[in-house]
């Protein structure tokens, strides 16, 4: 039986209808896209061969709609950026799926959160809550290769510490200042229109980067989902 995650993702790309190429920075995110929705599948371990006999199209076809998936993605130079920019990608799906029950969450961790620890939401996104599978598994390398596509994501291609509080916390070296300053701009963000809350989420810059980096978004996504965005961060080109 495949799990929820799984068989979400499939159903996505099966009912989804092929996506333009994004306009602009790529910061905006069309709903129902089955080159993303395949990049998960992907990304999540399924063979090319299984997801091109479930499509009903060639493996060359879905080599094509991951590659169009990645091309997306704005460069960015570390690991860490690239995991932060995917764990906020997916909270883009949720806010798509349901905004109301993410947005409320997020505003009460942010009037929760001291100004200078807004940071530390950041790892809290990516490790998940105490009790939780969390990524700990990715990041000490003991993910079986089963679950890794063939050609891709290898356990050890995520680098020890890559989801760690330390990388993804602004606390020891952003100012008092910079902490008001990204604390108010999420405020503004998560009370204003839903496309400018995404695009400042995912945008390319360090005005982006920033905000990542002091999420308020916590708690937002399930263990496969964080799962997923984690080896999406990682994932080679599959050619």
């Amino acid at each position: 039986m495949l799990r929820p995650f799984i068989a979400s993702l499939l159903e996505q790309a099966v009912t989804s209808s092929e996506d333009p190429l994004l306009a602009g920075e790529g910061t905006s995110i069309p709903e129902g896209d089955r080159c993303e929705s395949i990049f998960g599948l992907y990304a999540a371990g399924v063979p090319l061969g299984d997801i091109a006999h479930i499509l009903g199209c060639s493996v060359l076809t879905v080599q094509d709609d991951i590659e169009q998936a990645r091309g997306r993605r704005p460069v960015l130079e570390s690991h860490d950026e690239r995991v932060a920019w995917e764990l906020h990608r997916a909270v883009v799906d949720k806010l798509r799926d349901d905004a109301g029950p993410v947005l409320a969450a997020a505003r009460a961790n942010l009037a929760a959160a001291p100004l200078a620890g807004t940071g530390g939401m950041a790892s809290q996104m990516a490790d998940g809550s105490p009790g939780e599978m969390a990524l700990e598994g990715v990041a000490a390398g003991t993910v079986s290769a089963g679950a890794v596509p063939s050609g891709a994501v290898s356990p050890g291609a995520v680098p020890s510490g890559a989801v760690s509080t330390g990388t993804l916390s602004t606390a020891s070296v952003c100012t008092e200042d910079m902490h008001e300053d990204v604390h108010a701009e999420w405020a503004r963000l998560l009370d204003g229109d839903a496309e400018s809350l995404i695009d400042a989420m995912l945008a390319p810059g360090e005005r982006g980067a920033r905000l990542r980096r002091a999420t308020p978004f916590s708690h937002a996504l399930t263990n496969d989902e964080r799962l997923a965005a984690v080896r999406k961060a990682a994932v080679p080109a599959p050619l």
